[in-house]
């Protein structure tokens, strides 16, 4: 009776049916190198910008990864090491559970001029439907990059930058 907020407890009996879980390793066959936990079902996207750039100049990586499955275990993918780009360690940007997406993002700085392609991007999960590990691969999108940038000057060891004369007037 809720009437002038008036409650009334009385015990009852209910019956739950026993819930079986089957819990299994991972299989080790076709592990990927990559593979760091994540279990689920998950796509991956991958954003570059800018796409011309000056050598210095940073490249910012968003990367997406949404899905069904345990987002706690999902790290950011993994960058294929290449000469033409200093890599930063990707960091998150933000993490919701409820709609099953996890955004990272990974500055990278390349080291020479021309045009090159972005190093590829790899990510890892164990599908429990399928009962296989999946990778996904994304990025080599095509880069410009230009010479050296103006805020950037290299110095050779033993070199002595000009100087502008100054004359005194007296």
């Amino acid at each position: 009776d809720m009437f002038f907020g008036r409650m009334r407890a009385q015990p009852a009996e209910v019956s739950v049916n026993p819930l079986e879980l089957v819990i299994s390793e991972l299989p080790t066959e076709g592990k990927p190198p990559g593979f760091s936990g994540a279990i689920g079902q998950f796509n991956l996207e991958v954003q570059a910008q800018p796409l011309s750039v000056q050598v210095g100049e940073p490249v910012t990586l968003n990367l997406r990864i949404s899905g069904a499955g345990n987002l706690e275990t999902v790290t950011p993918p993994t960058l294929t090491p290449t000469d033409d780009f200093k890599a930063y360690e990707p960091k998150l940007l933000s993490q919701d559970a409820a709609s099953g997406l996890k955004v990272f993002e990974q500055v990278l700085i390349p080291k020479s001029a021309g045009s090159t392609n972005l190093p590829t991007l790899s990510f890892a999960y164990f599908n429990p439907e399928s009962g296989l590990y999946d990778t996904i691969t994304k990025g080599g999108l095509p880069i410009q990059v230009q010479g050296q940038s103006a805020s950037t000057r290299v110095i050779r060891q033993g070199e002595i930058p000009a100087l502008a004369s100054v004359k005194s007037v007296g």
